[in-house]
């Protein structure tokens, strides 16, 4: 539900699409926020553009972590 009322969905599709080839293959689609990887600059530049595009994925990271939260108690 996160997802999809962030347009995260949108991300990792795009994600999924656009390394369907390379050795990440799902990686990035998988955890698009991660800070890890060789790809962690390029992923977050792409995150930029498209919350500028999509300001509903600057919702994400503080939805999920409410989530987190929520579901810890």
């Amino acid at each position: 539900v996160v997802d999809y009322a962030t347009c995260m969905c949108c991300v990792k599709g795009l994600f999924y699409h656009c390394t369907k080839d390379s050795e990440d293959e799902g990686s990035m689609a998988d955890e698009p926020c991660s800070c890890t990887g060789p790809a962690c600059v390029p992923r977050w530049g792409c995150l930029g553009v498209l919350a500028l595009l999509m300001p509903c994925i600057w919702c994400y990271l503080p939805v999920a972590g409410c989530r987190k939260a929520c579901s810890s108690c």
